[in-house]
C-alpha cells in the first residue's frame, strides 16, 4: 500500500508540475514517477545519518562517526545515481514547444476544479458532471502540453520568406522560414570549445521550439569556427536536420567531425551535403544559390573565414546574401556574380569587421538593409565604427543584435518588413521608405 501511495503522489506531482517545466525549460519528462522510489528512500537516509554523524562527532565518538559517514556518504551516492535513469531510458523526457500560458492556466483552473468537486460531500448528478468535465479537460490540456501535436505537423507556410538573425552573441546563427514552411538554420552560434554554456541548447533550441519547429530541413555550416559551429551538435541532436550542408571540409577539425557523428548517428540519417560555387536550388517560390566557395584545389589543415558558404536567397524583387566571415578579397570574387534587387538585406561579413564590407561589395549590393550578429562590448571592435559609416552612407538600415536583439524580416517578394526584440521596425519597397516608430 505504501508503494501504491508512493506512486500516486510522484503521479500527482509530476501532473503539477509539467506544465511549469515545459514552459520554463521546453523540457517533460516522466521519469521522476520511478526515481521517487529510490531518491526519496535516499533522502530520508541522508537526512537521518547525516543529523545522527552531527551528533556523534559532537560526542567525539570516531567509530560511530565513520559508520554514520559511510551510510551518508553511500545514500547520497545512491540518490545523485538514480538521475541517471535518463542515461538508461532517454525516451522518458523530451523537449516540447513552451505552452501558451493561457493553455496553462486554464489547465491549472480545470484541475484545481476537478479536485475540488471530487472531494465534495454533496453527491449529486451535476457535481459528478463538473467533475468528469473538469477531468477530461484537463487530461486534454496535458497532452496538449506534454506532446504539443500541433506542432508535429508540418507548417504550409505563409507564402512569405522569413529571415530572422537570432540574437546569440559574438556569433552567428540565421534562421529561414521559406513560403512553403520548409526550415533552414545558417549556423548556430557557440562559444569557445572549454565554455560549458552550450549556445545550441540554451538559446538556438529555445528560439527554434518557439516557432514550434521541431525538426529541421536544412541546416548549413558557413565554416569551422567556434562562433558558428559550436552550437550545431546540440541542434543536429533535438532538431534532426533532414540535410547538412557544409562548404570546404578541414582535415581532422575536431568540431565538425562530431557534427558528422551526430548526423549519422540519428534514427533518420542526415544527408550530408558539400556545397559549391554555382550550385542552386528551388525551395517553394524562393531561388537559392551559393556563390562561394569554389571547388577546394588543395586540402585545408586549418579553418579560414575566407571559406565561408556564401548563400544568396531571392524571392520576387527581395534578396538576402547571407556571407559567413569573408574577407575583402572574396567580396571582390563575388561581384560578377552578384545580379541586383529592388530590394536587398545583408547579413554584413564577419560581424562588422574592418576586413571585410569593402565599398566595391556595397556598390554592387547596394544593400536595403544591414544584419549584424555581434556580442555587446566584445574584445574584437565589432563592428567597426568606419563599417558602420559606410553602410549609414549608402542609406542602409543597420541592425545589429547587441542592439537591437534578435532581428526579423518578413518579404513577399515585393516589399520586406523588419521587426526587432528592442521594438524598432522598419518597412521597405521600391517605392517608399517609412519607419515605423518604437513600440
Amino acid at each position: 500500500m505504501r508503494s501504491i501511495g508512493l506512486l500516486l503522489a510522484s503521479v500527482a506531482v509530476e501532473a503539477v508540475l509539467i506544465p511549469i517545466a515545459a514552459l520554463a525549460f521546453e523540457r517533460v519528462t516522466v521519469a521522476g514517477i520511478l526515481l521517487n522510489f529510490a531518491a526519496i528512500p535516499s533522502m530520508t537516509v541522508v537526512q537521518v545519518s547525516a543529523m545522527g554523524l552531527v551528533a556523534v562527532d559532537s560526542l567525539g565518538w570516531d567509530p560511530g562517526a565513520a559508520i554514520l559517514a559511510a551510510v551518508t556518504d553511500l545514500a547520497a551516492a545512491g540518490l545523485l545515481d538514480s538521475a541517471r535513469l535518463i542515461d538508461v531510458a532517454p525516451w522518458l523526457t523530451w523537449r516540447v514547444p513552451p505552452p501558451a500560458v493561457g493553455v496553462s492556466a486554464l489547465y491549472y483552473v480545470s484541475l484545481a476544479v476537478w479536485w475540488s468537486s471530487s472531494r465534495s460531500p454533496i453527491d449529486t448528478l451535476f457535481r459528478v458532471r463538473v467533475a468528469r468535465m473538469s477531468a477530461m479537460c484537463s487530461l486534454s490540456l496535458l497532452c496538449v502540453i506534454a506532446v504539443a501535436p500541433q506542432s508535429l505537423v508540418r507548417g504550409k507556410g505563409d507564402g512569405r520568406l522569413h529571415v530572422t538573425l537570432l540574437d546569440v552573441g559574438q556569433g552567428d546563427a540565421v534562421l529561414v522560414t521559406f513560403p512553403n514552411g520548409r526550415t533552414l538554420l545558417v549556423d548556430a552560434g557557440g562559444l569557445s570549445p572549454q565554455a560549458t554554456f552550450d549556445i545550441g541548447d540554451r538559446i538556438v533550441g529555445p528560439a527554434l521550439r518557439a516557432r514550434g519547429i521541431r525538426r529541421l530541413d536544412y541546416l548549413a555550416i558557413t565554416h569551422g569556427d567556434p562562433d558558428h559551429i559550436g552550437g550545431a551538435q546540440a541542434v543536429v541532436r533535438d532538431f534532426a536536420p533532414r540535410e547538412v550542408w557544409v562548404g570546404v571540409p578541414v582535415a581532422g577539425h575536431g568540431p565538425a567531425a562530431l557534427l558528422r557523428e551526430g548526423a549519422d548517428a540519428m534514427s533518420v540519417r542526415a544527408t550530408w551535403r558539400t556545397l559549391q560555387r554555382s550550385d542552386r536550388m528551388e525551395i517553394g517560390e524562393v531561388s537559392l544559390l551559393v556563390l562561394h566557395p569554389p571547388r577546394p584545389d588543395w586540402e585545408r589543415q586549418r579553418v579560414r573565414n575566407d571559406d565561408s558558404l556564401v548563400l544568396e536567397l531571392r524571392m520576387g524583387d527581395f534578396a538576402v546574401l547571407l556571407t559567413g566571415d569573408i574577407g575583402r578579397a572574396v567580396e571582390r570574387d563575388l561581384l560578377p556574380m552578384i545580379a541586383s534587387a529592388g530590394l536587398f538585406a545583408l547579413k554584413v561579413p564577419h560581424h562588422g569587421s574592418a576586413t571585410s564590407s569593402s565599398e566595391e561589395l556595397l556598390s554592387a549590393v547596394r544593400p536595403t538593409v544591414a544584419l549584424i550578429g555581434v556580442g555587446r562590448s566584445n574584445p574584437y571592435g565589432h563592428p567597426a565604427p568606419a563599417v558602420l559609416e559606410r553602410y549609414r552612407g549608402i542609406g542602409a538600415e543597420v541592425f545589429q543584435t547587441d542592439r537591437d536583439g534578435q532581428v526579423n524580416l518578413s518579404s513577399d517578394g515585393i516589399a520586406v518588413e523588419v521587426s526587432t526584440y528592442s521594438g524598432r521596425r522598419a518597412s521597405k519597397d521600391n517605392t517608399k521608405d517609412t519607419k515605423a516608430p518604437k513600440d
